[in-house]
């Protein structure tokens, strides 16, 4: 009733009562950290979502709020640590794989992230929105590397034979993780290379970008 009046702190304190109560019981634990959560109060919700798992060891929801919180409190580690939990205990949900993608690209771990990324897009459902976010992501960051390995290629002309050649390993080798999408677009720009290099990447640069 506290909720549904929107007066959160009575709601809070009812709660607490409860599971002080009935510490046994999973659901007033999880109607507490649900709360706990709408208010945005990330560390409480780390300390009861531990106690969650204590009490159910195979909650796929103490895992889903614990992995937001530690995310929303930085603590990507630690969430990765539950997001593979999740994955241990729920591999066919392609929302799981999703988290991991998301974490691993804010850490800046190119590489592994595109490979989640690409892991859920062979899962999910077509249109689904796990399948849309991983999409917009995955061209998020081939679009940022594009821009730093055409910049790289006007200025080192050995790298941009090589990119020409084997797109693949060229830019591997830089330390770039490019979707085979990103590589086919890659590939296209350099060959429309037909002036002074400086010029055709700054040319190819505003066409990609602009």
């Amino acid at each position: 009733m506290y909720k549904e009046m929107r007066r959160v702190e009575p709601a809070l304190s009812a709660l607490r009562r409860a599971t002080d109560l009935s510490p046994e019981h999973r659901d007033p634990r999880e109607a507490l950290i649900a709360t706990l959560l709408d208010s945005g109060r990330y560390q409480e919700i780390v300390n009861e979502g531990k106690l969650l798992v204590k009490l159910a060891p195979r909650s796929i929801f103490a895992r889903d709020v614990l992995s937001l919180a530690y995310m929303q409190l930085g603590q990507t580690d630690k969430a990765l640590r539950v997001v593979g939990e999740l994955i241990w205990l729920d591999p066919l949900n392609p929302d799981h794989y999703l988290k991991r993608a998301m974490l691993l690209q804010q850490q800046g771990n190119v590489r592994n992230a595109v490979g989640e990324y690409t892991r859920v897009l062979e899962m999910a459902p077509e249109g689904s929105d796990a399948v849309s976010v991983a999409a917009e992501a995955l061209e998020t960051m081939d679009d940022r590397q594009l821009q730093q390995i055409l910049l790289l290629a006007s200025d080192d002309q050995l790298f941009q034979w090589k990119a020409l050649h084997d797109p693949a390993e060229a830019v591997q080798e830089r330390g770039y993780h490019l979707t085979p999408h990103g590589l086919e677009k890659l590939q296209y720009l350099l060959t429309q290379q037909t002036v002074h290099p400086s010029t055709a990447f700054s040319s190819a640069y505003i066409r990609l970008y602009n």
